[in-house]
């Protein structure tokens, strides 16, 4: 903590550190939240869960963000994954209509497939160099 930090009262980022101004609802520097308005602001809280996103996807992912994201995306992928081979599969038999709003539901199936993928391998390859890197500090 810098001295004028101390004297002042000045807030400091709870990630980074950085000094802020007192009614700043998210880091300078970081882009951390730091305020209850930047979780409670419609749009304030959009870029709050995108700090988290962030986090999850570059540089260190802790374990507790890379399990919570795996239990919480991993159905999500796995049901976007079967909706989008059971559209395909009916498509191709013939039981299907065929019509544009079914077209527009497989793509949609298959783009959040494809972002979830994106997402997850993105995150688990940080995770498993973060892991390696530590492995490889202690021998």
């Amino acid at each position: 903590m810098t001295d004028r930090a101390e004297q002042e009262g000045v807030p400091l980022c709870p990630g980074c550190f950085a000094e802020n101004d007192p009614d700043a609802d998210f880091c300078r520097q970081c882009g951390r939240p730091m305020s209850a308005m930047a979780t409670v602001d419609p749009l304030r809280r959009v870029q709050s869960h995108g700090y988290w996103w962030r986090g999850a996807v570059h540089g260190k992912v802790r374990p507790i963000i890379f399990w919570g994201t795996w239990l919480s995306m991993g159905p999500a992928l796995l049901i976007s994954v079967a909706a989008a081979i059971w559209m395909v599969h009916g498509l191709s038999e013939g039981t299907a209509r065929g019509s544009l709003s079914d077209f527009l539901q497989l793509f949609l199936f298959v783009g959040l497939a494809i972002v979830l993928c994106v997402l997850l391998g993105t995150m688990t390859r940080n995770y498993l160099a973060k892991t390696a890197d530590a492995e490889d500090e202690e021998t």
